[in-house]
Parts: C-alpha cells; structure tokens; sequence
C-alpha cells in the first residue's frame, strides 16, 4: 500500500486546488454570474496578515459592463495573493482585466 502511494505520488504533476474536472457551459456560467466586465485597475491595497496569507484590494474602473454594473463605475475587487487560496495575487495599476464576479 506505501509503495503504490509513492508511486501514484511520483507520476502526478503539479496541481491547482480551485480547477475544475467538468467546467460548466459558457453559457450556463454567464447566466449565473451577475457581474461581468472589462476593467483597468486604477488602485491596489495589499494586506499580508502574516508570511503565507493576504490579500489585495484592487478598484477596478469599468470600461465595458456585459451584465451587473455600468461603464464608468468603480468597483473593488479583493482577491487572495496565493494561487493556492484561489486567488491571483495583486494586478498591476493600468492593467486591463475582464472579470467575471460573485458576491
């Protein structure tokens, strides 16, 4: 049993937590988010807690509303710094994003 655990263990690569086996239909995702947009991070905060936790707080202006929010509105969006937590780190000030958001 250890031996078929080192082996499993030595043939399986990285792995990211937060992917998906069966991501949903494009469509099904777009009906269910309700806030989708093309933005420029205009500011970001970062908060490290400790060494291996934090987050960031980025205001994101609005250049393009597909659904939830309108061009022009500012709107913050906090994320993990680590990949692990699900997060994508702090996005660089001027940098263009589209976002898909839930609450």
């Amino acid at each position: 049993m250890y031996l078929s655990f080192l082996l499993l263990s030595a043939l399986v690569g990285s792995t990211i937590g937060c992917s998906c086996i069966f991501p949903p239909l494009l469509s099904d995702s777009f009906a269910q988010t309700p806030i989708i947009f093309i933005g420029r991070v205009i500011a970001t905060n970062v908060t490290q807690s400790n060494p291996f936790m934090g987050y960031a707080d980025m205001t994101m202006e609005v250049e393009e509303a597909f659904k939830g929010t309108v061009a022009g509105a500012q709107i913050t969006v906090r994320t993990n710094l680590q990949g692990a937590m699900c997060g994508f780190g702090a996005i660089p000030v001027g940098t263009r994003w589209q976002l898909w958001l839930t609450e």
